[in-house]
């Protein structure tokens, strides 16, 4: 090639890498505005998304959460679920105007309702007819079930938003330990020091998971318990 058709074709080559990476870019502005939203502001029905985006989502779940499935029937099995799950997020975030909140996508996608609740609720049903106080064996039903009010009940609000008033306490994360018993128990205390003498105190859930463990009162540390017997702790401990 002579001179001026060298630099000719080196020209041409600096246009095609250029039309080429305006493709690429072009490409990826597509594929990002069709990524599937999870962030709860979703819209559009779940019939809208392809096959191929709900493989894409789930890849990136699979990623993210650093999940690891033992065969690929259980990676198609969670699949199934996810997809079930993502589902239920947009049926529910079409109607969320009336129902007032969102869902979103999170770790737990790929966990069925009883999974979950298996994994992580383990709460131990308490009968309050027959149930009493481990400690002095009284009966302390009235104590979960609140006093009785004769007074007339008007000019209640429609809603009321206990946030507002810092009465309720910080949100916890239990982990993989099954101790939604102990979380609830401390959850109730803290909400009801707080409204009643302003004491915003957090309790240990710690301390209840390794101090009812016991034969006295029957809960199962990380492997589920009950929240009667918790508050029933709480008493005899003086913290409530």
């Amino acid at each position: 090639f002579s001179s001026n058709n060298t630099n000719i074709f080196i020209l041409m080559k600096f246009i095609l890498s250029v039309v080429i990476l305006s493709a690429l870019i072009m490409t990826s502005k597509y594929v990002a505005s069709k990524e599937i939203d999870t962030t709860g502001a979703n819209t559009a029905p779940f019939s809208s998304i392809s096959e191929v985006e709900l493989q894409n989502e789930f890849s990136g779940f699979v990623a993210k959460y650093r999940r690891s499935y033992t065969s690929e029937e259980e990676y198609s099995r969670k699949y199934e679920v996810f997809k079930d799950n993502l589902r239920k997020i947009y049926e529910h975030n079409q109607k969320a105007d009336d129902l007032g909140f969102t869902l979103r996508m999170n770790e737990y996608g790929d966990l069925s309702q009883k999974e979950f609740s298996d994994k992580f609720l383990g709460y131990v049903g308490d009968n309050l007819n027959t149930v009493k106080s481990a400690q002095s064996g009284e009966n302390s039903n009235s104590f979960l079930r609140g006093s009785n009010y004769d007074e007339e009940l008007k000019d209640l609000p429609i809603s009321v938003d206990w946030r507002v008033n810092n009465t309720v306490s910080s949100v916890k994360k239990q982990g993989d330990c099954v101790a939604g018993y102990a979380f609830s128990a401390t959850a109730v205390i803290e909400s009801a020091n707080r409204i009643s003498i302003k004491n915003d105190d957090e309790l240990s859930v710690q301390q209840i998971i390794d101090c009812t463990d016991t034969s006295l009162y029957q809960n199962k540390g990380c492997k589920g318990g009950s929240v009667k017997s918790s508050i029933d702790y709480l008493r005899a401990a003086k913290i409530c």
